[in-house]
């Protein structure tokens, strides 16, 4: 089979992928995941559009394929489609878009999915193929697990149900771009994958809670002196909701690595309450009334990365706010032009209320606040204190 690659998702982490593998000489279809439908992928795309999003939205003519023919004669397959389903419902609208391909692959290609799974998730996967498309996991092609982090190319884990021919295997990872750490068998890389992200989110949510912890706004300021991961926003959190909700569902009752995920889930998924307590907290001590306040909520999402999460937790925490002030500015954006960033309009009537979600947003939020003296503005910072000025 000549060296062909099809991507499927055209989600940030999937046109990465793409983007690398024609900058290799890779022949590639790229396949957005809404429409079923396959394009043809080349270096004068990856050049013109940087970016998923940037495709999708100048929607310039490009090579349309049959999709069931692009993935039968694909050497190689990336499974990074946008999932936008939530709980029970996310497992579902995977499992149907891996059937989706599944159905085409062919004898001796390479599968590579960049989901997160927790234990025992690829045996379903097997099964799901298997059914699919008649062909056995151990035998007829290469399955290789390699979650990427959000927004990237780098596999938090790699494992693989087959090394005969490991060359093969990261030779195409390497043209893909996709950096991961040694490759494991499979059961040994869900276990990997399962201690990074409670190692990387455990530590945060723990100070976390020992923050909500802390009533007196100025007794917090002294305890966010000691904290290590102060300057994690609700950005950085969000990252691992998907992750950890999926890991703690692949767990039994009584385990003990089920506790730590699942306190770390706990956590963050309270985040915005949280949050909303400590905005009406502030209001109170700055003595604003509801109706003279407008709240912005800052936060830069990407619309097109794999997890959703971060969209359900924004909308959510609109929700929240516009159930208390009903002025609240949405979308949040403001524009970097000519070395000016500018906030988003804001009332010379109302106090305004800045939320800033991440450390980005933060930073170029202060940047830019230097140039209104007319308004009133007060800032949140959604970290694990809830600092304000």
């Amino acid at each position: 089979m000549a060296e062909s690659a099809v991507v499927y998702g055209l989600s940030t982490e999937g046109y990465q992928i793409a983007s690398s593998l024609v900058t290799n000489k890779v022949p590639t279809i790229i396949i957005d995941e809404n429409l079923q439908q396959a394009i043809e992928f080349t270096q004068g795309t990856a050049k013109s559009y940087k970016s998923a999003r940037e495709l999708v939205e100048e929607e310039p003519l490009l090579g349309i394929k049959s999709m069931e023919e692009s993935i039968a004669n694909a050497n190689a397959i990336f499974f990074a489609p946008k999932i936008r389903k939530f709980d029970d419902s996310a497992k579902s609208e995977i499992s149907s878009r891996l059937i989706s391909i599944s159905k085409n692959i062919s004898k001796g290609s390479m599968l590579f999915y960049h989901l997160p799974l927790g234990v025992g998730g690829n045996s379903e996967n097997f099964e799901v193929i298997e059914r699919a498309s008649g062909l056995k996991p151990d035998e007829d092609f290469t399955y290789v697990f390699a979650p990427l982090s959000p927004r990237t190319s780098s596999a938090v884990s790699a494992g693989s149900n087959s090394l005969k021919e490991p060359k093969k295997v990261i030779a195409m990872m390497k043209n893909a771009g996709i950096k991961s750490p040694h490759i494991l068998p499979i059961v040994l890389s869900e276990l990997h994958f399962s201690k990074e992200t409670i190692m990387k989110y455990s530590p945060a949510s723990s100070e976390l809670e020992v923050a909500r912890a802390v009533a007196d706004v100025e007794e917090r300021k002294e305890l966010a002196k000691t904290l290590k991961n102060n300057d994690v926003y609700l950005d950085d959190l969000a990252d691992g909701l998907f992750d950890l909700r999926v890991i703690s569902n692949s767990l039994e009752t009584g385990e003990p690595l089920l506790y730590l995920v699942s306190g770390a889930h706990r956590a963050i998924e309270g985040y915005v309450r949280y949050l909303t307590d400590e905005l009406k907290d502030l209001m109170k001590r700055k003595t604003l009334k509801a109706s003279k306040t407008s709240i912005s909520i800052s936060w830069i999402l990407d619309k097109f990365e794999i997890r959703g999460e971060k969209l359900r937790i924004y909308d959510l925490l609109i929700e929240r706010l516009s159930d208390y002030v009903g002025d609240v500015i949405s979308p949040p954006s403001y524009e970097k032009g000519s070395g000016v960033i500018q906030l988003p309009i804001l009332s010379d009537e109302k106090t305004n209320l800045v939320v800033a979600c991440s450390k980005e947003d933060f930073v170029s939020l202060e940047k830019a606040s230097k140039n209104y003296r007319n308004q009133s503005v007060l800032m949140l910072r959604a970290n694990l204190v809830c600092e304000s000025n």
